[in-house]
């Protein structure tokens, strides 16, 4: 920090490893005395939400680990020589299914590509039971122990179903990731939203009556109760970032509060965050001027009587007086805070730009607009970063490590913008532009024909 040049920083998102606990404390402890401290600095520390999301998922496939290793082997097999997808293809043609990119294998550390290859295999289920027909070897080969776990054997019926049920808690935690890991759009107000639908979808899991779902649920409902069962847990700049939601504002979480808590903690909750509110508006505020009176004149900026001459002096005067009262009153007397929660919340909107919002009304929240700068500014998942450094996807294997690193870079250049989007050109961000940033791969083949057509016409 020294060495850079930063004088104060806001927040640091880091995964839940202990280790980033000891140093954020350490951190906090060096930093919150200093003149660009905000709140003393004891917000700083976010933890990563996809991280949290992560550890919650992979202790609900504990339940189906089983199930997921068949499948695996079976998408294995089928992927791992032309002669034996052939076969595959002809199966899914018999069950007359489509095959457009489906099947793929997943990375087993990796629960979102596993999500991904139980999708796609979970959708020719019926040919891979055809294929324990067609191909003698199928049956054999997944019993062989070379696999990751020896006489499992291709996937029952029992599995199937497992895997069926899985997927509907696999896809509700995938989109969440997905929205949340965004880096080109607002993801802070979200925050509470995305874990208050996954309480909420845990606890319909739990109480479902299906015997397998409920298992997994309740694994789950363990591992979200350790992270996110005890709100304090939960940086309070999250909250916030929800009051500064024209949309939701203080009312979506008395709504929420009421829901999960006691009555005396919803109260106690809500003051609590009154209070930082208001803290976090006092510094922003220091400086400002606190009257709004214009210099010369008993009006503030702004006001303007538009009386009538009359010839009654006196009850002239006494109508300026009462209107300037009155004015003052519920105008000047409240703060931006309250004239902020006091005004209707806007209407839910897809395509709702929060960010053109505040710029919108920065004129008539400058303070407010000032913390929804910095708050909704909040990265909440370290995705984005460790894709921006993750070469995974980017190594080159062994059939192109001929080629020179010039032209290695510039394929991987054009690549990428080949494979991006413009931002929109409109007051919105287009967020069907997000796309998995580790998801990137040279495609060799296609790459290969590039590199021959170029080597032709040199």
């Amino acid at each position: 920090m020294l060495e850079w040049g930063i004088s104060s920083i806001f927040t640091i998102t880091v995964d839940n490893a202990s280790s980033n606990d000891t140093a954020l404390d350490y951190l906090k402890r060096r930093t919150g005395h200093k003149d660009g401290a905000i709140l003393e600095n004891q917000f700083m520390h976010v933890r990563c939400c996809t991280d949290i999301l992560n550890l919650i998922v992979s202790e609900g496939l504990k339940e189906v680990d089983d199930s997921i290793v068949k499948v695996r082997s079976a998408v294995k097999y089928v992927k791992s020589s032309p002669s034996r997808f052939e076969k595959f293809k002809y199966c899914m043609k018999r069950e007359k299914l489509t095959f457009n990119g489906l099947l793929c294998l997943d990375v087993p550390t990796r629960w979102n590509s596993t999500f991904k290859m139980l999708e796609g295999a979970e959708k020719c289920r019926s040919a891979f039971e055809l294929m324990e027909e067609y191909d003698e070897q199928f049956v054999s080969s997944l019993f062989d122990e070379k696999n990751d776990k020896k006489g499992l054997g291709p996937p029952t019926f029992a599995d199937w179903e497992r895997i069926r049920i899985s997927l509907k808690f696999l896809e509700l935690f995938y989109d969440a990731i997905m929205g949340l890991s965004g880096s080109l759009y607002v993801t802070s107000n979200m925050y509470v939203q995305e874990i208050y639908s996954i309480q909420m979808h845990l606890q319909d899991y739990r109480e479902s009556g299906d015997y397998v779902l409920s298992a997994i649920a309740e694994k789950m409902m363990m591992k979200y109760n350790k992270y996110w069962g005890d709100l304090d847990r939960v940086n309070l700049l999250m909250f916030v970032a929800v009051i500064l939601d024209p949309r939701t504002k203080l009312g979506a979480l008395e709504f929420w509060f009421k829901d999960v808590l006691s009555v005396e903690q919803c109260t106690n909750m809500m003051k609590k965050l009154r209070h930082h509110l208001q803290k976090l508006y006092d510094h922003f505020n220091v400086g400002e001027s606190s009257s709004q009176v214009e210099h010369g004149s008993i009006f503030p900026q702004g006001f303007s009587m538009n009386v009538e001459e009359t010839e009654n002096v006196s009850l002239h005067f006494m109508n300026r007086f009462h209107k300037y009262r009155a004015y003052k009153s519920d105008v000047q007397n409240k703060s931006e805070i309250e004239r902020y929660l006091m005004e209707d919340v806007e209407k839910p909107n897809a395509n709702f730009d929060i960010l053109n919002w505040w710029k919108v009304n920065s004129t008539k929240f400058p303070i407010l607009a000032q913390i929804a700068r910095i708050v909704l500014a909040i990265p909440i998942t370290t995705v984005a970063s460790e894709s921006a450094f993750c070469t995974g996807g980017r190594v080159l294997d062994s059939f192109r490590s001929s080629l020179a690193p010039g032209i290695v870079e510039a394929l991987v250049c054009a690549q990428n913008w080949l494979g991006s989007k413009p931002l929109s050109s409109g007051n919105g961000y287009d967020t069907g532009m997000i796309d998995d940033a580790e998801s990137y791969k040279l495609d060799s083949e296609i790459t290969l024909k590039k590199m021959n057509i170029l080597l032709e016409d040199d």
